[in-house]
């Protein structure tokens, strides 16, 4: 089963066993995993784990990739974060406890693979959508305390006192001057939600009347 630990960890092989020893040195945790077998080539699965665009859309990029015996650790470093992830991947179904390399498909091998790192790191970035924005997530989140900023200096320096007061209210906040905390807020969450790694696009400028911008 596809699973992701941002512990040390370390690999053990004995046998047709495979032993994941994980944790710090009060806390350490055995996985056994039975039937265990080597991946005789990782060549085609290598190649399949190294296209960026699928390590891009959890804003990932490759530091080094190797399979040693089954599938290995794949080490991926974040671009913007000095973190390193390992990955163990376990093939099975509802079926079969595990499924041994040898009897997939070669051609049908790579993608399984893939499919399961995406669908991993899918659930990853569910339980912390911070820490795996996409690129362009992170190029839209690095614009957003300017944009935050611009946006609570028009309610702050209006002289429309109904106007900051609704702004205060769709804000949630009773006080004006957190408006911009506020606002930076609701950006960020925006910002954070699940994407499909589309572009940033320009807004189509409408024209402006004087009289509807009594701010």
């Amino acid at each position: 089963m596809p699973r992701i630990s941002k512990h040390d960890s370390s690999l053990v092989e004995s046998g047709l066993r495979c032993c994941v020893r994980e944790g710090s040195k009060d806390n350490v945790t055995v996985k056994v995993f039975k039937d265990w077998s080597p991946l005789l080539d990782g060549t085609s699965v290598i190649m399949a784990l190294s296209e960026s665009k699928l390590w891009n859309s959890f804003g990932i990029s490759i530091a080094d990739a190797a399979i040693h015996n089954f599938f290995g650790v794949l080490h991926a470093g974040k671009s913007f974060m000095e973190k390193h992830l390992s990955i163990f991947l376990h093939l099975h179904n509802e079926h079969i406890s595990c499924v041994k390399p040898e009897n997939v498909p070669q051609r049908v091998l790579p993608k399984l693979v893939k499919d399961a790192v995406a669908a991993a790191l899918r659930q990853l970035k569910t339980q912390l959508p911070g820490d795996f924005s996409s690129v362009h997530q992170a190029k839209v989140g690095n614009c957003l305390p300017d944009l935050a900023t611009s946006l609570a200096t028009i309610v702050m320096d209006s002289s429309n006192q109904h106007f900051q007061e609704e702004c205060s209210k769709i804000l949630g906040v009773q006080d004006v001057n957190n408006v911009e905390t506020a606002i930076l807020q609701r950006l960020s969450s925006i910002s954070l939600a699940p994407d499909h790694g589309g572009r940033m696009l320009p807004c189509k400028r409408q024209p402006k009347k004087m009289d509807e911008m009594d701010v």
